[in-house]
């Protein structure tokens, strides 16, 4: 038993990610907010058996304020938290809709020569 617990909580110690199961949940619960649009990143980690670090890049309507994604993130937040009570970091990023493959500012232009 203890060779057991040793086992699964020094593979929590090296960080290890969180399940599968758990981050598809996640993102469900994300995407059902009706502000988002996607969750573009997903990075978890476990600091012990009940204690997880979550960080998420979502892209949220296009349409919205800044305030209006702060109170999205928060109520995404809060939440995760009522769901998932391990989750004890979580960090939520709004994701641009920037494409630089469709910027035509010349920043990328090679230099002139003269």
């Amino acid at each position: 038993m203890s060779y057991l617990l040793a086992k699964e909580t020094h593979s929590l110690l090296l960080g290890e990610s969180a399940s599968l199961e758990v981050r598809q949940r996640i993102v469900d619960m994300v995407e059902a907010d009706a502000d988002v649009e996607d969750v573009s990143q997903l990075i978890s980690m476990h600091r012990g058996p009940e204690d997880v670090i979550l960080a998420l890049k979502v892209h949220f309507l296009r349409t919205l304020e800044v305030n209006a994604v702060e109170e999205s993130i928060d109520r995404i937040e809060a939440t995760l938290r009522e769901e998932m009570p391990e989750l004890k970091r979580i960090f939520i990023e709004p994701d641009s809709h920037y494409d630089a493959s469709k910027d035509d500012s010349g920043l990328d232009a090679p230099p002139r020569t003269t």
